[in-house]
């Protein structure tokens, strides 16, 4: 229940926010409004983990859509100011998935929909969502990590 993560029960070592298309494709929000809520999304986030390495995850579908479609820079830069708003904390992560020029995953093969990721493509996107993430991760937790 959610009463339980935000009580100062049990608390996360990292935090994954990871907006999803379906989450941002039906509005078109200014990137100043974008980007106030996603600090305060990230704000939630580190309430409730005030040690948590917090990684904002630019959504693929900005690799896909970005260089066609303005709304998904500016979610993407919405994303960009939001982190920046964290400057001060340094367990505060953007993760990029690419862009429109070096795609993560391949828009017409690893997807079902242009949307919504293929098995393929999920095992794609974990394995560099892996490759981005450890590093920091062991930095962050040296005793928790080999």
């Amino acid at each position: 229940p959610r009463e339980q993560w935000l009580d100062g029960g049990w608390q996360a070592d990292v935090v994954s926010i990871n907006l999803g298309t379906n989450d941002y494709v039906f509005g078109n929000p200014a990137q100043a409004a974008f980007a106030a809520k996603y600090s305060e999304l990230i704000g939630l986030a580190r309430a409730a983990n005030p040690d948590a390495l917090i990684f904002a995850v630019v959504p693929l579908a900005y690799s896909c859509f970005g260089g066609v479609d303005s709304k998904w820079v500016t979610m993407r830069q919405g994303i960009l100011s939001a982190v920046n708003n964290w400057s001060q904390d340094s367990k505060v992560k953007l993760v990029e998935t690419g862009s429109p020029s070096s795609r993560w995953l391949d828009c017409a093969s690893d997807y079902s929909d242009y949307t919504h990721p293929t098995v393929d493509g999920n095992e794609k996107f974990a394995l560099a969502l892996l490759q981005s993430m450890t590093d920091e991760v062991r930095a962050a937790y040296p005793g928790k990590c080999g």
